[in-house]
């Protein structure tokens, strides 16, 4: 059986599946096979931690010299315990107590959880001409393992500065909660007044949250005038970024 100790470093509120192996000896068949819950003292009746779910499978039957798989999840919410750890036997039909198969220790240590924001496009390049004007959408999502707590968001210039009036967020700039896998669309309407310095603009559109680090997303806008293209080069490093 392996492995028998058992040592993970996982987010609250993840999922982690680990797969007990068991390999069954050239003359035994093995029936029933099961992860059975052992107390820290071996006496006591055993309990699960505050806050830690633990889902079990079992095999019907091990051929010998086959080999087959438990399945154990774990998972540990907001309430549990930052570190713990939870032992089990591998128990088979005549296999069970002292006489068990193996005994599995699974110590555990939960970090926190945060949300992750992922944008679509991750930049905008766009350009228009003096008194033209354009809506630009970029859907944000939250790929992350938490709630993204009182959402906001912000267009500020290079300088960190808030934009010109000519470039703006359309409709609120609270998101709001975002859940997990949840997507919001948002649009940049920007319309270039006669006043607008023509050339090549940069702006960023910052994420913000009350448990979340900062995302940007940059904005590259060429104004130029009406009818007259112009090129903007901009350049990342995607090795280093």
């Amino acid at each position: 059986v392996s492995p028998r100790d058992i040592r993970v470093n996982i987010p609250r509120n993840y999922t982690q599946e680990i797969p007990i192996r068991v390999n069954a000896g050239h003359d035994s068949t093995l029936t029933n096979l099961r992860l059975t819950p052992v107390s820290a003292d071996g006496v006591s009746i055993p309990q699960l931690p505050m806050g830690v779910t633990i889902e079990l499978g079992t095999l019907n039957q091990l051929q010998p010299r086959g080999t087959g798989y438990l399945p154990l999840r774990f998972t540990g919410d907001n309430s549990a315990n930052r570190t713990g750890t939870v032992r089990y036997r591998v128990e088979a039909d005549h296999f069970t107590g002292d006489n068990a198969l193996a005994e599995i220790t699974l110590d555990y240590t939960l970090s926190e959880a945060r949300p992750a924001v992922v944008a679509k496009p991750a930049f905008i390049d766009t350009g228009l001409g003096l008194e033209d004007s354009i809506t630009e959408t970029v859907n944000l999502s939250n790929n992350g393992l938490d709630v993204l707590r009182s959402g906001q968001v912000e267009l500020v210039d290079a300088h960190g500065a808030p934009a010109p009036s000519w470039i703006n967020v359309l409709g609120s700039r609270s998101l709001g909660d975002l859940a997990v896998g949840e997507s919001r669309p948002l649009q940049i309407a920007i319309n270039p007044d006669d006043q607008t310095t023509e050339g090549n603009h940069e702006f960023a559109l910052r994420v913000l949250g009350e448990n979340a680090q900062t995302h940007t997303v940059p904005v590259f806008v060429a104004v130029t005038q009406s009818g007259i293209g112009n090129a903007f080069f901009h350049v990342s490093d995607i090795y280093t970024a």
